[in-house]
């Protein structure tokens, strides 16, 4: 097999066409692309007399046509949702149960099968038993599913009929073909003549290179001036410009395609460019929206489909509003009488394939319905449209004014996650697996850098600076690459080309309702009123320290949550609290029986995870590999105490008083001493260390409030506040690749990465430290018995300088959460830590509406010490 290599798909078919597009030998081009290779051949030669470009799909049924197979049929999604319903309906799996809206789990299990098969997958040869027992699960479902003659895909077919009767010359564009079938066929047909494959990398070993591997044979590399994209688009090596770029920044998406497009309009108008001089990159559902509207209003011919959706045909509106009324239970039945209403001969058509006894409500009927219809995508067929188009179809063989869209991270380029029934932790236990994660992140890479090398008139790049709530969104690491590799230029547009709303451009419409609510808004800044006195005393009176914690990063989380007692919807699944209330509960019974944290921890789950644990088996999986993450945790916390001073005085030890005149309470993990020291441990499933600027500010203040009141309980001195975090070390330090979820673990190799976070307070002798296990706090010892600058040692006058300002600045918040203050008003610090900004994760978001324009942050300082220290200086 030929390969030739190279980013430039349009230089290597251009010089190819040159080659053979008046040959004498019968060729045949493969590719997904037909259009954009024929453009390529037709301006060479008028006719292609011996060659023909056709899909892969098209060449595998033309092939089984020669052959006389005519019957064979390939899987359509009504057919397998409905066959899947039945199996997983008439037997019992572990993995996979039946729901009263099982159409998610159905969609995963197809994949899963079509990834097993496409990439030819044994069900055997597993050396990993969650891995086993899924794919038995799967192999069962695959077995009972099969229907003669009918498959995923052809390529499972052609195979055994690829032999000396095929005789045509082969060009594989080879990018679009990764399976290991496919790769297996094309490998097959190079046995019998001669195949060329195209493919998009080159010899480098770079992550957009995974295609280089793919096939054994001479490599020919075609070498182009845009080489420099191919080679540094991804990696982080300073380089020369290699060309010029314009780049639009939006305030919001939407301002983001206004720009874009009166720069389109203004190119077409001034330069008198056809609409298809122009194609546009972007997948984003939201983009095409925009652009669509537009493009539409203005007249403007593109590729963006038109979705008839069937929610809205009349055949459907029957079918919904009959299901409630029925009382039937069955397929057979249900369909039966759908198939009486006047419904169009295609809906009458899909209801009789539905015809088995198979129990089913109405309610789910309708469900079922909605999963195997699709919505109708048209497009016209026009000769000059503006292309709309995503980065596995933008090829072009004339030059094009090209836009790359949604430059923000996390858009583009696009981020492949793991996720499905199978994972990469799954493949990486089998001898045959589909391309990693990696690589398919490769792929999206290779087809950016391939998108580059296109003919180009010009080259815009576009990004927003905030989503469409206002919430600030940051540029890609892509773009950032872009400003290293062209000089940008921002282009003048003009943006009256737009004739907006009134609102957009601060006028009204008389006479309108909506100006009283504009007006109302405005006047509020978005924010809420002050909670009558009268229901004040709802938002509490006595206050846990995280409860205070939560008030101080937003009051009106805060409200929503404890005030209105507003909880978002818990499932049925483990959470991770029931998870950290196991593994507490085995680190208070367990450290001084640390022979049996077995027993201990199964009687735990007897009592309180029972049903969860025996109810699918990655419940059972996460609770079995806490266990025995757990059984490591007590012999790491023992081996500490055992080369320690301190000794443990109290598990789970409560404590309450007053903090300042806040009435407070709560739960310390563990509590040790030694001489007049007392020392206090939280334990973590992640990391969590003490900030002091932030906790000067109410942040993570926890720990300290809680050593505060055990100081005022014993009289006992302080002597360190520590995080011990109980999450398995080797799954998220790189510290030997030979390690994986199951493998054991040597306590002596890894006992120094259980340091524990936090901070010693100690004096001038390091008492405390040295009555420490060293390597189990986080402080470092020179060899002349001090501690480095990198440890957390603080002095007792800090701490009480520190607890001071906790005291003062909590203080005025329980006075301002008691007058019933709740204001959209969230923390953000200068820093940009991610710990401190409540909105990213937060449950509220659609009920707050945070508005960029009206709404402000709460600014955390992460030098807030040091500005104090500054300030009682200058005093």
């Amino acid at each position: 097999m030929q390969i030739i290599e190279g980013f430039d798909l349009y230089h290597k078919l251009d010089t190819l066409a040159k080659e053979i597009a008046t040959t004498s030998t019968p060729t045949i081009i493969i590719t997904e692309h037909p259009e954009y290779v024929e453009d390529i051949f037709f301006q060479h030669t008028d006719v292609l007399f011996n060659i023909e470009i056709k899909s892969l799909i098209n060449f595998e049924r033309d092939l089984l046509v020669k052959k006389h197979i005519f019957n064979t049929k390939i899987y359509n999604t009504p057919t397998l949702v409905y066959n899947i319903r039945h199996i997983l309906l008439t037997n019992t799996f572990q993995f996979f149960k039946l729901s009263t809206n099982p159409y998610s789990l159905i969609d995963e299990i197809i994949k899963a099968l079509k990834l097993l098969h496409e990439n030819k997958i044994p069900y055997e040869d597993v050396d990993n038993d969650l891995t086993r027992e899924k794919l038995a699960e799967l192999k069962t479902i695959d077995h009972l599913l099969h229907i003669d003659n009918t498959y995923f895909s052809l390529d499972e077919v052609v195979l055994d009929y690829i032999d000396e009767s095929i005789n045509e010359d082969i060009y594989v564009i080879g990018d679009d073909y990764v399976s290991l079938s496919q790769r297996a066929l094309f490998t097959k047909l190079d046995a019998y003549t001669n195949v060329t494959m195209l493919l998009s990398c080159d010899g480098e070993e770079r992550l957009e290179c995974v295609l280089h591997h793919f096939y054994e044979g001479p490599h020919i590399n075609h070498h182009t001036d845009q080489d420099g994209i191919a080679k540094h688009l991804f990696d982080i090596v300073p380089v020369d410009k290699i060309g010029e770029a314009h780049v639009i920044r939006g305030g919001n998406y939407r301002q983001e395609i206004l720009k874009v497009t009166a720069d389109i309009k203004e190119k077409i108008v001034k330069e008198k460019a056809h609409f298809s001089d122009f194609m546009i990159i972007t997948k984003d559902d939201l983009y095409q929206d925009y652009l669509k509207t537009i493009f539409d209003q203005w007249h403007y011919s593109h590729t963006i489909e038109d979705t008839t959706l069937f929610y809205y045909d009349p055949s459907f509106i029957k079918i919904k509003n009959a299901l409630p009324t029925m009382q039937l239970q069955t397929f057979h039945d249900i369909s039966q009488a759908l198939n009486k209403l006047d419904l169009n001969n295609d809906y009458k058509a899909l209801l009789e394939q539905f015809n088995s006894d198979d129990s089913i409500t109405p309610y789910e009927y309708f469900y079922f319905l909605v999963h195997i219809l699709s919505s109708h995508q048209v497009s016209e067929p026009t000769h000059d449209a503006i292309i709309v188009t995503d980065f596995h179809h933008a090829l072009s063989a004339t030059p094009k004014h090209l836009y790359i869209l949604g430059l923000n991270e996390g858009s583009v380029p696009e981020v492949i996650s793991d996720e499905g029934i199978l994972l990469e932790e799954d493949f990486s236990h089998m001898t045959v697996h589909p391309l990693s994660l990696i690589e398919r992140q490769g792929l999206i890479y290779m087809q950016i850098i391939r998108t580059l090398h296109n003919p180009l008139s010009s080259l815009t790049l576009s990004y927003s600076n905030a989503d469409m709530d206002g919430k600030e969104v940051m540029k890609s690491t892509l773009m950032s690459r872009f400003e290293d590799l062209y000089e940008l230029t921002e282009p003048s547009i003009s943006m009256m080309i737009h004739h907006e709303q009134l609102y957009l451009r601060g006028s009204r419409l008389p006479d309108h309702p909506i100006n009283e609510a504009i007006d109302n808004y405005i006047a509020s800044k978005n924010n809420a009123v002050i909670i009558d006195e009268v229901y004040r005393d709802r938002l509490g009176k006595g206050m846990s320290v995280s409860r205070i914690e939560t008030y101080n990063k937003c009051p009106f989380q805060y409200y929503l949550k404890y005030g209105l007692r507003i909880y978002p919807t818990i499932d049925d699944s483990l959470k991770p609290t029931e998870l950290g209330s196991l593994a507490h509960y085995i680190m208070e019974k367990c450290l001084d029986d640390p022979e049996h944290v077995h027993e201990h921890a199964f009687d735990y789950i007897h009592d309180h995870l029972e049903k969860k644990y025996q109810a699918n088996m990655i419940n059972k999986f996460f609770i079995d590999h806490l266990v025995e993450d757990m059984k490591v945790n007590v012999r790491v916390v023992r081996n500490q105490l055992d080369h320690d001073s301190f000794t443990v005085t109290g598990y789970e030890q409560p404590v309450q008083g007053m903090f300042g005149d806040i009435p407070v309470g709560g739960i310390i993990d563990r509590v040790d001493c030694f001489d007049h020291y007392m020392r206090i441990i939280d334990y973590k499933s992640g990391d969590k260390d003490l900030n002091l600027d932030f906790a000067a500010q109410g942040f993570n203040i926890q720990m300290l409030v809680y050593l505060d009141l055990l100081k005022k309980e014993t009289n006992l001195d302080p002597g360190a506040i520590l995080y011990y975090s109980m999450k398995r070390r080797i799954l998220t330090h790189a510290i030997d690749k030979k390690y994986t979820l199951h493998s054991k673990f040597d306590l002596d190799k890894y006992h120094a990465q259980f340091t524990m976070k936090g901070y010693v307070i100690d004096d001038e002798k390091y008492t405390v430290t040295n009555a420490c296990d060293i390597t189990s706090i986080p402080v470092k010892l020179k060899t002349n018995g001090e501690p480095d600058s990198h440890s957390h040692i603080i002095s007792k006058e800090k701490l009480d300088f520190l607890m001071a300002c906790i005291t003062d600045y909590i203080t005025d918040l329980y006075e301002k959460l008691r007058a019933g203050n709740i204001p959209i008003f969230p923390t953000q610090s200068d820093n940009k830590n991610a710990a401190i900004y409540p909105c990213t994760f937060c449950d509220y978001k659609s009920v707050c509406l945070f508005d960029v324009f009206y709404n402000e942050n709460k600014l955390i300082k992460s030098k807030y010490l040091n500005t104090l220290k500054e300030g009682n200086d200058n005093e």
